[in-house]
């Protein structure tokens, strides 16, 4: 089964933008698709350290382990498409 899933960048996880993702979110699993929306505004996600750990492990993870950016590679890879919002 095909995988979405959305990335909400706004602080506000129950704000306009989650609105918006949600509504789109809908529609595609009225097609029958499997959807997920991440709440990322808010969460701890650090700037790159440019260590290039994350290529030569190949595990295509940052070397800070409880940075957040982790789950979200990971579900980005499982997903066969994404979206991201973001307020204006």
């Amino acid at each position: 089964m095909a995988k979405v899933v959305a990335f909400n960048g706004s602080p506000r996880a129950n704000g306009n933008t989650h609105r918006m993702l949600t509504a789109v979110l809908e529609s595609i699993k009225a097609a029958d698709i499997e959807t997920e929306l991440v709440q990322v505004g808010g969460k701890a996600i650090h700037g790159c350290l440019s260590c290039y750990k994350c290529t030569e492990k190949k595990d295509k993870h940052c070397v800070i382990v409880k940075d957040f950016v982790n789950e979200c590679i990971d579900k980005m890879v499982a997903a066969d498409a994404m979206i991201f919002g973001s307020p204006s």
